[in-house]
C-alpha cells in the first residue's frame, strides 16, 4: 500500500493551508514567510548547546546571506530581546 506524501505549508500570519505533491517546486514572493509541515517518516533535529546569544550569528547566517530575509531576523531579534529584558527585570537568568 503506497501512501500519498505531500508538503503542506502555512503563509505566516494565516491559519490556512495549501498541500503540495512531493517533488513540487513552490516560489515564494520576496520578503514572505511560510511554515511548513512533511509527512510521516520525515524527521528534522536541531541541536545546540550554551548561551543562546553566542549562537545567533550561526542561526541568522542562512537568513541573512542565502535569502535575504532581513524581516525575520529583525522579528526574532526583537522577541528574543523582549524575552531577555523581561527575564533581567524578573531576575530569571
Amino acid at each position: 500500500m503506497r501512501r500519498h506524501r505531500t508538503f503542506t505549508q502555512w503563509s505566516e500570519g494565516t491559519l490556512h493551508s495549501v498541500q503540495y505533491p512531493i517533488g513540487t517546486t513552490i516560489p515564494h514572493a520576496k520578503w514572505t514567510a511560510t511554515c511548513v509541515a512533511w509527512g510521516d517518516n520525515t524527521w528534522m533535529a536541531e541541536y545546540a548547546r550554551g548561551a543562546i546569544a553566542t549562537t545567533m550569528p550561526f542561526a541568522f547566517a542562512d537568513s541573512a546571506f542565502s535569502t535575504l530575509d532581513f524581516i525575520s531576523i529583525g522579528k526574532a531579534v526583537a522577541i528574543y530581546a523582549r524575552m531577555v529584558v523581561g527575564n533581567m527585570l524578573r531576575g530569571v537568568f
